[in-house]
């Protein structure tokens, strides 16, 4: 039952997928939609995360809530970064599946950055790296509204924000204890992180016309 109820899942999102490449406005809609699902998750830790930062670490003798602590901060920036790729993923479909209807030109090279598509001289697919795709996403998704924005790099927003990927990637990766452990300082920094990426894409919302993205305000 549950394989076939799996199946039945996969269909409904391929249907899904299908409808919404279709025109710009189902497009973004799907986004917002996928974004707030995202948001949910981030939210709800960062909540909690940010409630009880100070008052654990500054009470590390009482090592079960320590622990318990440190169990909901690593499933934060889990869930903070999960949101990130998902969000500059659908940022960049959305760029794709409007080049396919002719609504944006890309070259080549271009769509195989934008779709993660390029092979090693192995020809083995190249991952993109998190900046990397934030990057892309960033720098095509504004030109189908022709919007010029461009996220603020030039403060603690932005530093943070790489130094928390570096975090994320010890804790899912970790090769010592001391790494799958989050300091005061990593915890507060992956907050910071979180509030600017939000503010970023925000932002980025306002900075474009079209009246569909603006019908779909992402909250």
């Amino acid at each position: 039952m549950a394989r076939k109820e799996l199946e039945e899942g996969r269909a409904i999102d391929e249907a899904c997928v299908s409808l919404v490449k279709r025109d710009l406005g189902a497009s973004i809609q799907y986004l917002v939609d996928m974004e707030r699902m995202f948001d949910h998750d981030t939210r709800r830790l960062f909540e909690f995360v940010r409630a009880h930062t100070d008052s654990v670490l500054s009470d590390r003798q009482n090592s079960a809530k320590f622990d318990e602590f440190q169990l909901y901060a690593r499933a934060f920036v889990r869930a903070f970064f999960a949101h990130v790729e998902g969000v500059t993923y659908l940022m960049r479909q959305v760029v794709i599946w409007a080049h396919d209807r002719d609504e944006i030109a890309l070259t080549e090279p271009e769509v195989s950055s934008l779709s993660e598509s390029e092979r090693n001289a192995a020809g083995k697919l190249r991952f993109n790296s998190v900046k990397e795709n934030f990057r892309l996403a960033f720098n095509y998704f504004p030109r189908l509204f022709g919007s010029t924005y461009r996220p603020d790099k030039s403060g603690q927003g932005w530093h943070f924000f790489c130094t928390s990927i570096r975090v994320r990637d010890a804790i899912t990766h970790p090769k010592t204890t001391t790494e799958f452990k989050l300091s005061g300082d990593a915890v507060r920094e992956a907050q910071i992180a979180a509030v600017w990426f939000n503010e970023i894409l925000r932002k980025l919302l306002v900075s474009c016309s079209d009246d569909e993205l603006k019908a779909g305000r992402l909250h």
